[in-house]
């Protein structure tokens, strides 16, 4: 069976066009990029020449942060969780730690996540993304994975108890191989047009 020329060039075009938009990741402008969330949020608190908040002539740099070097920022990040107005009521055992470990047993998982725990720590979470976007703890965790470790440890599904964010990195980065499945078909679809060329 004979295919025109045409119809083969227009299945190479769509495998293309197919390939390109799945390699594509819409709706992420500036996920990759890590930003400086603070300077309005507690910016008399360590920038220089900020004012006291209720007067007029309030000074904020206009190319970020001046005199502030990347450890001063990330170890201010790293306070929220020793933050005594932050961390009250949750018992230090099951606080996050600056590793990135949530240490909550199985069977405390309802007092954990009916109690002021899960709530201090989202709310250290914040502070920390209120700091330093895309903060990233020693264990390679981000505020997302361990946010997502919260919900899938609170969960009534299979996973509920299982705080262990470890396993939950590693959980979506072997899902995350199963995104190029779609790139590899295009792939294929167009080794076959090439042939039949």
């Amino acid at each position: 069976m004979a295919v025109s020329e045409s119809t083969k060039r227009w299945l190479l075009i769509s495998a293309l066009v197919y390939i390109f938009a799945l390699s594509c990741k819409f709706g992420k402008a500036y996920d990759e990029y890590p930003h400086l969330g603070a300077a309005g949020v507690v910016a008399n608190e360590y920038l220089p020449k900020a004012e006291v908040e209720g007067e007029t002539n309030q000074y904020f740099p206009q190319a970020g942060i001046i005199g502030t070097g990347p450890a001063f920022i990330f170890n201010k990040a790293l306070g929220c969780l020793s933050d005594k107005h932050i961390y009250s009521s949750c018992d230090e055992v099951h606080r996050l730690t600056q590793v990135g470990e949530l240490n909550v047993e199985p069977e405390y998982t309802d007092e954990y996540c009916k109690g002021p725990c899960i709530d201090e720590t989202h709310h250290v979470l914040d502070c920390i993304d209120g700091i330093l976007k895309r903060f990233i703890f020693y264990n390679k965790a981000t505020v997302r994975d361990i946010r997502e470790t919260i919900e899938s440890g609170c969960s009534y599904g299979p996973k509920r108890g299982n705080f262990n964010v470890l396993e939950h990195i590693q959980a979506d980065d072997a899902s995350a191989s199963k995104v190029s499945n779609p790139v590899l078909y295009g792939i294929m679809l167009i080794m076959t047009v090439l042939i039949h060329v």
